[in-house]
């Protein structure tokens, strides 16, 4: 039988240009560094996978070089729906400077997402939730969480 453990250049290799990344972890617990670091050099040094969506419920990195910021290079995301932004700022230049789509949601919606994926609920409603935490997820007026101006790309 094959083993289930990779090291992180093989789960990397993976990927595919297009996919779509969750993450998981707060701050700096939890979270994979090992894996994020090699996706960051496997697309420096190759220019691939590129194009990624991200999804990520809380603030991930040391908020500067380390966690999601290993993915603040033009080209390796495409699509970023988080739910705490200040932990990666150079993912959140890319935004600011209207390189990606940006979605700030909150971290209570991301996370309810993940758990009806996790318990595969997503069969019927990936992004089930009570018609509260719908309301909720978007200031009113503010465009449904989108934070830039390439709505219309993706």
């Amino acid at each position: 039988m094959r083993s289930k453990i990779v090291t992180a250049d093989e789960a990397i290799a993976l990927i595919r240009d297009g996919d779509t990344l969750a993450s998981t972890g707060f701050v700096q617990t939890g979270f994979t560094e090992a894996l994020l670091s090699a996706l960051e050099h496997c697309f420096l040094t190759t220019g691939s996978p590129r194009n990624l969506a991200l999804f990520a419920a809380a603030g991930q990195g040391d908020g500067k070089t380390l966690g999601l910021n290993h993915l603040g290079h033009e080209g390796l995301l495409r699509r970023v729906v988080a739910g705490h932004w200040g932990r990666m700022p150079t993912v959140a230049k890319l935004a600011l400077d209207n390189r990606i789509q940006a979605y700030n949601l909150p971290q209570g919606i991301i996370c309810q997402l993940f758990r009806n994926l996790a318990q595969q609920r997503h069969r019927h409603s990936p992004g089930r939730t009570d018609r509260r935490a719908q309301r909720a997820a978007a200031t009113p007026g503010q465009d449904s969480g989108h934070s830039g101006r390439l709505r219309g790309r993706g």
